[in-house]
């Protein structure tokens, strides 16, 4: 046996290729460098996300703000609180251990949720002035967060204690759940519980918000 082990040490001395020893070290670097570098590359594919979401968001504002110049009204209805993209599967989820006020939650999206298409791709009835469409077909069919979610577009006009409302764009982010709540004052908007009324990115409330008026 012993001889056996001599004759394997001795031809791996002489071969032209690489030991174990070396095939080891390699491997060993080789792990290391991607346990570092793997938290970075996700970190940025992950402000490169949300730095999409807040362009694609800002095309939907415009789109509504073109929209209310041509027909001096808001995209809504006595039943319509809110547009989605995409379709009713898409829309997330909001906090429901947070935003428990009538003001805060957000409705059904069957029952008070409208999908764009019918705003800003067809014109809606009882709209004089619209010129649309304020989107593309292509636009629209994309048109989902980059986690896979519905951008919403808060439209109703007053808070229940007749203020005038926030309009917005909002992604749920990253972790897919809305933290912001729906009907709010347009002087005292707060996204994430956060005080920036224009855009808001963080760690653990991450929704992605443009303010429209």
């Amino acid at each position: 046996m012993l001889g056996i082990i001599r004759s394997l040490r001795r031809r791996l001395r002489k071969s032209k290729g690489y030991t174990l020893v070396e095939l080891a070290a390699v491997t060993a670097i080789a792990a290391g460098i991607t346990a570092v570098m793997l938290p970075v590359a996700k970190d940025r594919i992950e402000k490169a996300k949300i730095t999409n979401a807040m362009e694609e968001a800002k095309l939907l504002a415009t789109a509504v703000i073109n929209f209310y110049n041509d027909t001096g009204q808001l995209p809504n209805s006595d039943t319509v609180k809110f547009l989605f993209t995409g379709t009713t599967a898409n829309v997330p989820l909001y906090d429901t251990s947070e935003l428990t006020s009538d003001d805060a939650k957000w409705p059904d999206a069957a029952t008070n949720g409208s999908s764009i298409s019918d705003w800003l791709i067809s014109q809606p009835s009882n709209f004089a002035g619209w010129d649309g469409p304020y989107l593309t077909n292509a636009e629209a069919d994309e048109a989902l967060d980059p986690w896979g979610h519905a951008y919403l577009i808060q439209v109703e006009e007053t808070t229940s204690s007749g203020d005038a409302a926030a309009i917005y764009v909002i992604s749920a982010g990253p972790n897919g759940i809305i933290e912001t709540s729906r009907l709010q004052e347009a002087d005292g908007f707060s996204a994430n519980d956060d005080n920036d009324s224009t855009t808001v990115e963080s760690n653990n409330d991450d929704d992605i918000v443009v303010r429209i008026k």
